[in-house]
């Protein structure tokens, strides 16, 4: 029992500590599978946590992104709405502006066109109101005398009667001879009616007389200038006072002043621009501009005029200054009452004009330079003082400077008249030069003119010239008619003339203006070539139009060739390389010694190697090719007879084409020259290639030779080449029967194609030179008798 007990009791005991274990194992095990399910279950939660935070971030970011994309894109959108909206407002504005100036011009040609046709009515009402109280006088009169006439006849006629049937009652009747007789009652009563009508009727004649408008008579106004330029087409209606007052101001001036003194300083320019140029749109962010003016003697009202237009016609936040530049002027107008002005502009804009005065006459080119330097604007623009400028003339220069600072541009200039003032349109053509660089007008190229877009600026280079003008500035008797099509499109040209504008700073970068140059001429050239050949291009804006005065005359200078050579010398030692010698052939100048002092140029060819431009040939190859490089050109001046030496070959009249031996004087019409491939010219040689020289040419027939077309001569297969031969003795005839002449010192005769010709060539003295002033053949003066036959 007890055994039993202790087994029993063991076996619990054993029972219960297995099951313990068990159970401490089991719960080991629960413990550990609750751990790790919660571990698992934890883990499950974190990543499922990191999974929603993740697509929670995910789509935070789409969302995000959409709303940035959506957000850019509505403010792309309100930015494109905005740019339309201004661009419309500005192209609208613009619209209305054009729109207005044409309603205003239609406006006043509505007035002027009614004001004249009233006076016309006025006048021919006058006329026939005059013709009617006439027409209504003579009925009167004539009604008058047809009455008093009929008066008269029915007086005789009732006399008549009464003395008729008074002789008879009286022969039938027994009178005593004292009874007198009895007068008709009748006839007493129509005597005093009859003499009361007629004193009647002299009474309202003599009234009418009086009362009737005496026409005076036309006095026809005497001329007293003739033949002045300035009433060729003016001044008909002037006093005879007022005619020798607009006299002296315009031989003073070489513009009418007598007219721009009565004209209003604000008066309207008719539109000369190409009707797309209305249509463009400029940035309202533009660079400012520093307009300088530059005078000499100028008229007031002239001037006046010249600040008001520029005021008027730019935008004020774009127009920084007005430099005016005297060159010492002594009109005593420009001095009080052009302050005095000045004054009244800066009530109305402080300090807009900054004055420049030079204290001794300096020059054009001088005066550009002061300018210039006294400029603070972004851009500086160089004008002469007689202009008017247009609307919108500033906006399209602005922009195209802005979209590239290495340009310089030029507008386009329309000419006013000297004696009417009245603005004559001119298109776009690009401003050259030739050898001597007087300045020159030529058209674009064929390209320029056949673009399809018109309405953007663009560069190309000119390679075939078809037209080609004088410029007028230098040549004021000349008139130009502008090339044969005009678009607004801007061009490139290889100099400027008249008006430069430029970045400021670019200009200074390539060397400013040259201070070297004196009084005027060449600078226009000189700059052009190194604005080109340093890094620069030159252009024309179409859309950009001023008008400017065409003087009759330079009062102040009457000879600019002077100076002219000497610049143009200038320029070629510093800039053309090789072709400085086609400079000194042009002006008929020696290669060496010649003689004239250009200044110092050395600072200026140190300039040229810093900036490392590129050679003169670069400029003739790819911005002006049409100029005639006269690579084969082996001698030039004058041809002298050695059997009569002081004769010479000359051109003879022009027209005409027979050449003449006359006594030398060394002028144009005397040049020759002769290339290498046997040519000779006879007159001054042409500097560009599309022009035609005249070759001294045997035609085959007779035995006088002749100057004709070098190109047509070649055509036409004529004896034009001619040769030199060395002689060992002077005028020896060889056999072949041509006559030795002198040639620079050489002993040798001239042959064309076989047929003998008595010429000596022979170089003009620079002392004996015309200085290329003259252009008139002395030809002209020639009689019959005079030349000798040559």
């Amino acid at each position: 029992m007890g055994e039993t007990e202790t087994r029993l009791r063991t076996g619990v005991a054993e029972t219960e500590t297995r099951l313990r274990a068990g159970v401490v194992k089991t719960e080991t095990r629960l413990r550990a599978g609750v751990v790790k399910t919660e571990t698992r279950l934890r883990a499950g939660v974190v990543k499922t946590e990191k999974r929603l935070r993740a697509g929670v971030v995910k789509t935070e970011k789409r969302l995000r992104a959409g709303v940035v994309k959506a957000e850019t894109r509505l403010r792309a959108g309100v930015a494109e709405t905005e740019t339309r909206l201004r661009a419309g407002v500005v192209k609208t504005k613009t619209r209305l502006r054009a729109g207005v100036v044409k309603t205003e011009t239609r406006l006043r040609a509505g007035v002027v066109k009614t004001e004249t046709r009233l006076r016309a009515g006025v006048v021919k009402a006058e006329t026939r109101l005059r013709a009617g109280v006439v027409k209504t006088l003579t009925r009167l009169r004539a009604g008058v005398v047809k009455t008093l006439t009929r008066l008269r006849t029915g007086v005789v006629e009732k006399e008549t009667r009464l003395r008729t049937r008074q002789n008879r009652k009286g022969s039938n009747q027994n009178q005593n001879k004292w009874t007198r007789p009895r007068q008709d009652p009748e006839q007493s009563r129509l005597r005093p009616v009859m003499v009361e009508t007629l004193e009647l009727s002299q009474r309202r004649e003599l009234r009418v007389a009086e009362e009737q408008p005496k026409e005076p008579k036309p006095q026809e106004k005497k001329k007293l200038f003739p033949k002045s330029y300035l009433f060729t087409k003016w001044g008909d209606h002037l006093t005879e006072e007022e005619q020798k007052e607009a006299q002296d101001l315009f031989v003073r001036y070489g513009y009418n002043v007598f007219l721009s003194d009565r004209l209003p300083l604000n008066r309207s320019l008719p539109d000369t621009r190409d009707p797309k140029c209305a249509t463009k749109v400029y940035p309202k962010e533009l660079p400012t501009v520093t307009v300088v003016l530059i005078f000499l003697d100028e008229a007031l009202s002239i001037l006046k005029r010249a600040i008001r237009s520029i005021i008027d016609r730019t935008p004020a936040h774009l127009l920084k200054e007005i430099v005016l530049v005297d060159d010492h002027s002594t009109n005593e107008d420009l001095k009080e009452k052009l302050d005095e002005y000045i004054v009244s502009v800066h009530q109305e804009k402080p300090g807009l004009i900054k004055r420049v005065r030079h204290k001794q006459r300096l020059g054009l080119a001088q005066a550009r330079i002061s300018g210039y330097e006294a400029a603070a604007g972004d851009v500086v623009a160089i004008l002469d003082a007689h202009i008017e400028v247009h609307e919108l003339w500033a906006e399209p220069l602005l922009a195209r400077i802005r979209a590239d600072r290495t340009v310089v541009v030029s507008p386009v200039f329309d000419k006013v008249n000297y004696d009417t003032l009245e603005v004559i349109r001119y298109g776009a053509a690009a401003h050259a030069f030739d050898w001597q660089l007087w300045c020159m007008y030529e058209s674009f190229r064929p390209e320029w003119y056949t673009l399809n877009d018109k309405s953007e600026p663009g560069k190309q280079q000119q390679h075939e010239a078809t037209h080609l003008f004088l410029c007028i500035l230098y040549y004021p008797v000349l008139q130009w008619s502008g090339p044969p099509q005009d678009h607004h499109r801007a061009g490139v040209h290889p100099s400027w003339d008249r008006g430069l504008w430029a970045d400021r700073l670019f200009l200074g970068e390539i060397g400013g203006l040259d201070k070297g140059m004196e009084v005027y001429g060449g600078e226009n050239v000189e700059l052009g070539i190194r604005v080109w050949t340093c890094g620069g291009s030159v252009e024309v804006v179409p859309c950009s139009k001023i008008a400017h005065i065409e003087r009759a005359h330079k009062p102040y200078a009457l000879d600019l060739s002077v100076p002219m050579r000497r610049n143009a010398l200038r320029v070629a030692e510093v800039w053309m390389d090789e072709y400085k010698t086609n400079v000194l052939i042009s002006w008929n100048l020696p290669l060496k010694d010649h003689g004239i002092d250009i200044g110092d140029v050395t600072e200026r060819k140190k300039l040229r190697e810093r900036l490392k431009c590129k050679p003169f040939k670069w400029y003739m190859d790819n911005v002006y090719p049409q100029l005639d490089t006269w690579e084969d050109l082996v001698g030039y001046g004058a041809l002298r007879n050695d059997l009569s030496e002081n004769n010479c070959i000359d051109q003879g009249p022009v027209p005409g084409s027979v050449p003449i031996l006359y006594h030398c004087h060394f002028y144009g019409p005397q040049r020759c020259y002769y290339r290498l491939s046997g040519e000779l010219y006879i007159g001054n040689i042409k500097s560009h290639k599309y022009n035609r020289n005249r070759c001294l040419v045997d035609p085959g027939e007779g035995h006088t030779p002749g100057l004709h077309d070098c190109k047509l001569a070649k055509e036409k297969k004529f004896h034009m080449h001619w040769e030199f031969k060395q002689l060992q003795h002077p005028h020896t005839v060889p056999a072949d029967g041509a006559v030795g002449v002198e040639v620079e010192g050489h002993q040798a005769f001239w042959t064309c194609d076989s047929t003998p010709s008595i010429l000596v060539l022979t170089t003009v003295p620079p002392h004996t030179d015309s200085l290329g002033v003259s252009t008139k053949t002395k030809a002209g003066l020639v009689t019959e008798d005079d030349p000798l036959p040559f």
